[in-house]
């Protein structure tokens, strides 16, 4: 997208109503020039109206022949410096392409001075009606090459949809639509429509009741509204493909050629994207007309970009992350991992270092996702952690510094990730973390790229430092909490230099790069580096998690500190650890060491012990079972599930969640309301609700058959380094009956972690307690836990072998029954063939297996399950459908 000019803009909420849980947008602007854009009343007054009204009472309306430009609300101007990927031109002009002088201030308005290199090429011959097929590399103004020609082709006499933009994401679709709207806003009434899977669909068929012009959406949603004759296309004459080569994958082919067939015959087609498969060219023959190509892609690099890598182990990497966020000036970051559960567990690990944090991925609900996004890209936190989801067109110019924490499988994915920082020819930085596994694909990428990634230097030129924006300020008053904490007062002093190392270091990596790309093993000459400038031995916890890598709390602000570091807030659900100071190199406070060790974890709960190990058993199945899950809104979902068993007796049960509006994460929510029940009155029912940030509250109860048989209340207190809970089950003060259980677990270490379990029961001529003691040791890839008391022995031991591999043993010994079983697990994940197999088998000769296949893109998954006792001589198998 071309924007060499940034703009503070108001808030930007899309998609979220008042009644689904409206964002609170940032801090309003001090900047008069553009108010608050809610896409989600795009049917009311036109973003254009403000201004004309000013403009009428003023009495300095535009007319034919007046020096329009000196109208014009520009924003603040971009003095940096651009490469030559966007000024390489032919000296063309805006004004060249016989623009409506409407769209032309919207234009400029943005901060497009001048058309780039793409836009220069594509404009004309959009305009013209012809097909393209448009190659150009990340961050060169591709939006602007479309979006230009569509809106000024717009007929604003005709109330129907004329034209469609198709983008792989949801958080690409609300960036597109935001960027027309403000580009439109002077045409005087254009509507522009944005809608993705996630959110409410009743809300986009009432808005799709009135006029709307231009709809930019995600494949998935825009075939469902065409399907229910909600979205009428059959008049649309243009076609939009954004990161086509995405959109032409097999996972959303098969929807694009679906929505193709409901279009006219004489539409016209854009096709733009930094790569493209040799699949395209199918497709190319088959629906576009003789296609105008485009290829810009000389070098499929951007200039501005700097690349470097730093070997290190697993083990090391969040100690290296930490040492680049206090070395590097960095205005904001994007960190990508390459899984769900690596993101959340990185972003946890970024926010105990003292560092602010979001993180977002495919599997958080919309309304988090609009509001990680849409904060960040507000300015309001420096880093965030994500998935691929993020690496397709997203434009956020404050962003400088792209960090493969986990380095990417491919070159295509490698290529759309750094080319998140350095936008429209400025300048940025991309910083590969390798390890062992990955330095055959290092040299992969640089081969298939052409491109050179090298050892990061002892200094880096400080002309990358004069290329930056201004950061994104922060206002105190919004966020008072974080103005008093010294972690922002000393990473507003960080010096500017990004690297400084020994002067014999440049020699020692040159020596690790050659035996890198070698394939020889290599220790890491940054993290020895790290070691040295910190004064301190490298410390790595184990805490079952290669991102557990701890490391020294970072110091706090000297006495002139200056409150409130801009653009350093915390995301919603994460709170910032306390720092304690850190002594000069030296000197000792009584009874201490002059460097404090770092916090300890959090052990967990007391159930969660043998929780990882479980988890890798497979559930019996029997018969039938179909799940049907339904999401009725963004807090409500109801369930139905029918069993059709050939042993027992078949049932129907339903089932509801609603969560509330407290938000304490990006993914959780309280209050919590489960409930369901079964066609013979059995209801089980449970609320969860969150008091504080560290007290956590549950009420469960249960009938049977219409009879009331349960009921218990919990209350659990989660420390910095210990979690106590209580629970009260069924008691009874008439009677002298219930049951009173007690947990209590401590971190000894960052590896070791003890506590126990105390069980007292009561009821009518019966007294009882049951006492229990619990360990557990976590190492890098592994959980060994025990638990022993008066009523038994129980072990278990998860080992992950690697990202496809995970085994489990289990030892159960009953002191009551006098028997001993051993069971042994394993679960094998294939991600790219969305797959996923477990296994057990014990010592009394049961076996059990279940196969889970999802799919994509569909809302589908179909699960096998057979188990057999060979002591019994018994077997059955189950079958299961899960839809939703």
């Amino acid at each position: 997208m071309a924007t060499p000019r940034t703009e503070n803009i108001g808030p930007v909420v899309m998609g979220i109503n008042k009644q689904n849980g409206q964002l609170r947008g940032p801090p309003k602007s001090t900047s008069p020039q553009l108010g608050p854009l809610h896409l989600g009343s795009m049917t009311g007054k036109p973003p254009g109206a403000p201004h004309k009204a000013v403009a009428a009472q003023e009495g300095t309306g535009i007319r034919f022949g007046d020096d329009w430009k000196k109208c014009l609300q520009l924003p603040p101007k971009d003095t940096r410096v651009r490469t030559s990927d966007v000024t390489s031109t032919k000296g063309n002009e805006f004004e060249d392409y016989c623009l409506k002088r409407e769209l032309l201030m919207g234009i400029f308005e943005m901060g497009w001075e001048k058309p780039s290199p793409i836009q220069e090429e594509s404009i004309p011959i959009a305009l013209s009606g012809r097909d393209i097929l448009a190659r150009a590399k990340n961050g060169t103004g591709k939006s602007g090459a479309y979006l230009i020609p569509m809106l000024e082709r717009i007929d604003l006499k005709k109330d129907y949809i004329q034209a469609i933009v198709m983008v792989p994401t949801r958080e690409l679709a609300l960036q597109v639509s935001q960027i027309s709207i403000q580009i439109s806003k002077h045409l005087g009434g254009v509507k522009v429509m944005a809608t993705t899977g996630g959110t409410n669909l009743r809300d986009d068929i009432m808005r799709l009741d009135e006029t709307v012009h231009v709809v930019i959406a995600t494949p998935g949603r825009i075939l469902d509204l065409i399907k229910k004759g909600v979205a009428k296309v059959d008049r649309v004459q243009m076609m939009v493909m954004d990161e086509a080569d995405k959109l032409l994958s097999q996972d959303f082919v098969v929807l694009i050629e679906d929505i193709i067939s409901f279009l006219a015959k004489g539409r016209q087609i854009l096709l733009y994207s930094a790569t493209f498969p040799i699949s395209v060219q199918k497709f190319m023959a088959k629906h576009l007309q003789k296609p105008y190509e485009i290829n810009l892609m000389e070098e499929l690099t951007l200039k501005g970009i700097t690349q470097y890598y730093a070997y290190v182990t697993e083990r090391q990497k969040v100690h290296c992350l930490n040492t680049l966020f206090s070395r590097l000036q960095i205005n904001q970051s994007i960190i990508f991992c390459n899984s769900t559960q690596r993101v959340e567990l990185l972003a946890k690990k970024i926010t105990q270092l003292g560092y602010s944090c979001f993180y977002i991925h495919a599997k958080m609900m919309q309304e988090y996702r609009n509001r990680v996004f849409h904060d960040f890209r507000n300015g309001l936190c420096r880093n965030l952690v994500c998935t691929d989801l993020f690496t397709r067109g997203i434009d956020i110019q404050a962003v400088n510094v792209v960090i493969n924490f986990d380095f990417p499988k491919n070159a295509e994915t490698y290529l759309h990730r750094i080319g998140r920082s350095g936008r429209f020819g400025h300048l940025g930085l991309a910083i590969n973390l390798i390890t062992s596994e990955d330095r055959f694909n290092l040299k992969s990428i640089e081969d298939q790229l052409v491109t050179d990634i090298k050892p990061i230097p002892g200094s880096i030129d400080k002309s990358l430092e004069n290329s930056r924006s201004p950061p994104p300020q922060l206002d105190n008053r919004t966020y008072p909490a974080f103005a008093q904490h010294s972690v922002l007062a000393r990473r507003l002093q960080t010096p500017p230099l990004l690297i400084s190392q020994p002067q014999n270091l440049a020699k020692a990596n040159h020596s690790a790069s050659c035996s890198l790309k070698a394939g020889r093993s290599v220790d890491s000459c940054l993290l020895r580096w790290c070691c040295r400038v910190l004064r301190r031995p490298l410390e790595i916890s184990t805490m079952g998690s290669v991102l557990a890598a701890s490391s020294p709390n970072p110091p706090q602000a000297t006495a002139g500190g200056i409150p409130g570091g801009p653009g350093m807030t915390m995301p919603p659900g994460f709170s910032m650890p306390p720092v304690s100071p850190v002594l000069p190199s030296g000197s000792t406070a009584p009874g201490q060491q002059a460097d404090a060790e770092s916090a300890l974890p959090n052990p967990g709960t007391f159930e969660e012990c043998h929780r990882k190990c479980k988890e890798l058993f497979p559930v019996q199945m029997e018969g039938v079972r179909l799940i049907v899950n339904k999401g009725l809104s963004n807090h409500f979902q109801v369930n139905h599930t029918v069993m059709l068993s050939t042993v027992g007796d078949s049932s129907y049960r339903f089932g509801a969640t609603y969560v509330g509006t407290k938000q304490m994460g990006p993914a959780e929510s309280f209050p919590v309301m489960v409930g369901d029940m079964d066609n013979s009155g059995s209801l089980n029912a449970q609320i969860i609700h969150q008091i504080s940030s560290r007290v956590r509250s549950k009420l469960a109860f249960q009938t049977q058959q219409q009879k009331f048989v349960n009921w218990q209340g919990d209350c659990e207190v989660r420390g910095e380094d210990f979690t106590a809970a209580v629970t009260l089950g069924n008691p009874d003060v008439l009677v002298g009956s219930g049951i009173i259980v007690a947990h209590y677990l401590q971190s000894i270490t960052p590896s070791l972690a003890l506590g126990g379990e105390l069980v007292y029961h009561r009821r009518p001529g019966e007294e009882g307690t049951v006492m229990s003691l619990a360990g557990r040791y976590t190492g890098s890839n592994f959980i060994a836990t025990l638990t022993l008391g008066g009523a038994g022995a129980h072990a278990s031991y998860y080992h992950k072998a690697n990202d496809t591999l995970q085994v489990g043993v289990e030892l159960e010994a009953s002191a009551r029954m006098q028997e001993t079983s051993v069971s042994f697990g394993y679960q094998l994940d294939v991600p790219k063939a969305n797959l996923l197999f477990k296994g057990s088998i014990d010592s009394n000769w049961q076996v059990g297996a279940t196969l889970e296949k999802k799919l994509l893109p569909l809302p589908l998954s179909l699960v096998l399950g057979a188990y057999l006792n060979h002591k019994k001589n018994k077997f059955q198998c189950g079958f299961g459908v899960t839809i939703g």
